[in-house]
């Protein structure tokens, strides 16, 4: 994870630095790449994330983020790794919240 700064470390300050901004880079470049069907998934997997106070519902996300793999999208390589380091993250995320 990226660092953040002392002053605002908070739950939502840390999902919103590391989930909410790169999927919503993520899904400019879906939308700039035609890819619908990848773009209208990860637009509604970021409403999910957008109340970062809600810890279930990040929680709820990540599951259905993990689901991505399994849903035949395909991507080009920018894509690809920007899907790759939101999971990366997410998963840290959500083993740091099992944790507590």
């Amino acid at each position: 994870m990226q660092d953040i700064p002392a002053h605002d470390s908070s739950f939502a300050s840390v999902i919103d630095l590391e989930i909410v901004q790169p999927m919503g880079d993520l899904c400019k470049l879906l939308a700039d790449e035609e890819r619908v069907q990848e773009f209208v998934f990860f637009c509604n997997l970021l409403e999910m994330f957008k109340d970062a106070g809600d810890e279930a519902m990040v929680l709820a996300g990540v599951f259905e983020l993990s689901t991505c793999a399994f849903l035949g999208f395909s991507y080009s390589p920018a894509a690809q790794l920007a899907v790759e380091g939101i999971l990366d993250r997410a998963i840290v995320i959500a083993h740091t919240m099992s944790a507590e």
